[in-house]
C-alpha cells in the first residue's frame, strides 16, 4: 500500500503569515531551565583552568567526595537534568513526544562506543575510562536536549543567553589585553590567559548573534562585535582556526539556505563593522607589551610550537603516522577505548598524546567497522540539516538552527587537527546542539508527512513511500 505523500497537505507559501508562527509553545520554566543549562557550561568552560587545578589539587571537601574528578557539568548532566528529560521523553505520546527522525542512528552509536570501552577496559588501554567520560558520556544528553527543544522557543532561550554571555565576552576580552600587556609569552599560556574552551563557548554565542542580526531578527551589531573581539583576544591557536571555519560556513549557509530569511545588506554591512573594529583593535592588541602579542602568535602559529615538539615528540605528523601502524594491526574492529593515544618521555617527566584527529582516533580505536558507522551517521545527521534548513520558513527557528549548523560543523573540521571534544564543556555544548537541531529537521520531516499548522515550501523534495 503507498501513502506517497502529496503536497496538498501543506501549506502553500500565500497562505501563512508570520502571525502564524507565534502560536508556539511558551513554558517560561523550562525556557530559563535551559538558559540556565547553557550559563553553567559558559561558566565552566570560562573558569575551567581554575576547576581543573582545584580537581587535581583535592584541596576543598567539595573536590574531594567527587568521583572520577567530575567537573559542574558531568555532575549535573549525568545527574538529575538528564533523569528530568528522560522521565518527560518517556512519558510523552502521540502529539506531545518530541519528533527524533534518526535516533536510531544515536542508538547505534552508543552500542559501539559501549562495546568498544568495554573492550578497551579488558585488554588493559590505559586511557579508555579518559575516553568514555569525556567525549561519550556527554553524547547520552541527545534525547534530553530533543525533549527541552520540544517544550521551549529556542530563539527566546538563545537571545537570553546572547545577553548573559556579553559579559564573559568583555572579561575574555580584559583578560587577553592585560595578558599581552603584561608580557605574556606561550610558554605563559596554559596559566595566564584563560582557556580556549571559553573562547570555544562563546564562538556559539557570537554565532547565534551574526545569524540573529542578518536575518531580520532584532538584535545589536555591537554585540556581535563585542563577542568576537571577546573570543580572539587571547589569541588562542585554536580558537582562530575554529573562529575562521564558521565564519565561512556562516556565510556558505547565507548564500545556500538564506532565500527570504537572511538580509543581504545587514550580512555584508556586520562583515564590514567586523572587519573595521577587527583591524582597530587587533591594531592596539599587537602594540601592547612591547609587541608580546606579536611574538606570541609567532611562537603558536608561524613556529607552531616546533621546539616542544621536538623536545616531546608530539608533533601531529609523528602520532598520525604512529596511530596508522596500530590501526593495521587491527584494522577491522579497532583496539578500543583509549588505544589512540601515546605515552612520550623527556626531560620533565611523562608526556600523555592525544591523537590531535578524532576521525583518525575513531579509526583507531572502533577499527574501519566503527569508522564507517560513525561517518555514515555524522553525514547523513548534516544532509539532514542543511537540507531541511533550505525549506525552514519559520523566521525564529531559522536563525537559530543556522547558527548551530554552522557551529557543530565547524567543530567537526576542527576536530580532524585537535582534540576538541575531550573538554567536557565543549563536549555538552555540541551534544546538546546536536540534539536541538535533530529536533528542528525532525519537526520539519513530521510535518511534512503528517501535514503542517503553517507553512512550508510547494518544492519540498521530500517524498514519503511506504
Amino acid at each position: 500500500m503507498s501513502n506517497t505523500l502529496h503536497y496538498d497537505n501543506l501549506v502553500s507559501d500565500e497562505d501563512w503569515s508570520p502571525a502564524v508562527f507565534d502560536e508556539r509553545p511558551q513554558k517560561a520554566g523550562w525556557e530559563w531551565y535551559l538558559v540556565f543549562c547553557f550559563t553553567l557550561i559558559l561558566l565552566e568552560a570560562f573558569f575551567n583552568a581554575d576547576i581543573g587545578r582545584m580537581l587535581e589539587a583535592r584541596e576543598y571537601w567539595f573536590t574531594r567526595i567527587v568521583f572520577w574528578k567530575a567537573l559542574p557539568t558531568d555532575l549535573y548532566f549525568l545527574g538529575a537534568g538528564f533523569i528530568i528529560g528522560l522521565a518527560i521523553l518517556a512519558g510523552g505520546s502521540g502529539s506531545g513526544r518530541a519528533p527524533s527522525k534518526g535516533v536510531l542512528g544515536f542508538v547505534l552509536l552508543w552500542v559501539l562506543y559501549g562495546v568498544a570501552a568495554a573492550y578497551g577496559g579488558y585488554v588493559g588501554n590505559p586511557e579508555w575510562h579518559r575516553d568514555f567520560r569525556n567525549v561519550i558520556l556527554p553524547s547520552v544528553v541527545v534525547p534530553w536536549a530533543i525533549v527541552l527543544a520540544h517544550q521551549v522557543r529556542m530563539d527566546v532561550v538563545m537571545s537570553r543567553i546572547i545577553k548573559i554571555s556579553l559579559l564573559l565576552a568583555f572579561a575574555n576580552m580584559v583578560r587577553g589585553l592585560l595578558f599581552f600587556a603584561r608580557g605574556g609569552t606561550a610558554a605563559d599560556e596554559p596559566f595566564s590567559s584563560g582557556s580556549w574552551q571559553a573562547d570555544f563557548g562563546l564562538l556559539l554565542v557570537y554565532l547565534l548573534a551574526f545569524s540573529r542580526s542578518i536575518s531580520g531578527n532584532k538584535g545589536s551589531k555591537l554585540s556581535v562585535v563585542i563577542l568576537a573581539v571577546g573570543i580572539l583576544a587571547p589569541l588562542h591557536k585554536q580558537t582562530l582556526a575554529i573562529f575562521l571555519v564558521a565564519n565561512v560556513f556562516l556565510l556558505f549557509m547565507v548564500v545556500y539556505n538564506g532565500r527570504g530569511n537572511v538580509n543581504l545588506s545587514r550580512t555584508l554591512l556586520t562583515v564590514i563593522l567586523l572587519m573595521v573594529f577587527g583591524t582597530i583593535f587587533g591594531t592596539v592588541l599587537l602594540s601592547l607589551g612591547g609587541g608580546a602579542a606579536r611574538d606570541f602568535l609567532y611562537e603558536r602559529i608561524l613556529k607552531g610550537g616546533r621546539e616542544q615538539e621536538l623536545m616531546t615528540g608530539t608533533g601531529r605528523s609523528v602520532i598520525w603516522k604512529e596511530a596508522l601502524v596500530r590501526w593495521t594491526k587491527k584494522p577491522v574492529f579497532g583496539e578500543g577505548l583509549g588505544a589512540a593515544h601515546l605515552i612520550s618521555t623527556y626531560e620533565k617527566g611523562i608526556w600523555w598524546v592525544p591523537t590531535h584527529n578524532y576521525a583518525l582516533q575513531m579509526l583507531m580505536q572502533t577499527g574501519i567497522v566503527g569508522f564507517l558507522l560513525i561517518f555514515i551517521v555524522m553525514v547523513s545527521w548534516m544532509v539532514r540539516a542543511i537540507k531541511t534548513l533550505k525549506y525552514e520558513v519559520d523566521p525564529h527557528l531559522f536563525w537559530v538552527r543556522m547558527a548551530l549548523t554552522s557551529y557543530i560543523v565547524a567543530l567537526l573540521i576542527t576536530c580532524l587537527f585537535g582534540y576538541y571534544l575531550a573538554a567536557r564543556c565543549v563536549a555538552y555544548t555540541f551534544w546538546l546542539l546536536i540534539g536541538f537541531e535533530t529536533y528542528a529537521h525532525s519537526r520539519f520531516y513530521s510535518q511534512v508527512e503528517y501535514g503542517v499548522p503553517y507553512g512550508q515550501h510547494e518544492d519540498v523534495p521530500f517524498v514519503v513511500e511506504g
